[in-house]
C-alpha cells in the first residue's frame, strides 16, 4: 500500500471512494465495497471500514442537513468579512480624503499663546 500513510486513513479513504462510487453509480454496494477494499488485508481494518459506510449511509440525511448549515454558516462569515472589508476599505479612503483636503492646514494642532 502507502508507506507514508497510517492503516486507518487508508482505510478511510477507501470509504470515501466506495461511497463517492455508490453515489455516482448506484451500483450495488456489496460489489463496490468488495472491489475497492480488496486491498485491505486486515479483517479488523475491513471491519472498520464496512461499519463506517453503513454508518455514513444509514445516517445520511443528518450528515446532509449538517453540512448544509455548515455551508450556510459560512456563507454568513464570509458575507460578514467582504462587508468589513469594504468598510475598511471606505475608511481608509475617506481618511486619505480628509488628510488630503487639509494637507498644509494646522488641523489638529495646539495654538501656542
Amino acid at each position: 500500500m502507502f508507506p507514508n500513510k497510517s492503516k486507518r486513513r487508508i482505510v478511510r479513504e477507501r470509504v470515501l471512494q466506495v461511497l463517492y462510487a455508490y453515489e455516482m453509480n448506484k451500483e450495488s454496494l456489496d460489489n463496490l465495497s468488495g472491489e475497492i477494499l480488496s486491498e485491505i488485508i486486515d479483517k479488523s481494518d475491513k471491519n472498520f471500514a464496512l461499519e463506517l459506510i453503513r454508518n455514513v449511509l444509514a445516517n445520511l440525511n443528518d450528515l446532509d442537513n449538517k453540512i448544509t448549515e455548515n455551508e450556510n454558516a459560512m456563507y454568513t462569515t464570509n458575507a460578514i468579512s467582504v462587508i468589513l472589508a469594504v468598510f475598511v476599505i471606505i475608511l481608509v479612503f475617506y481618511i486619505f480624503m480628509v488628510k488630503k483636503r487639509d494637507k498644509g492646514k494646522d488641523v489638529g494642532k495646539l495654538d501656542k499663546k
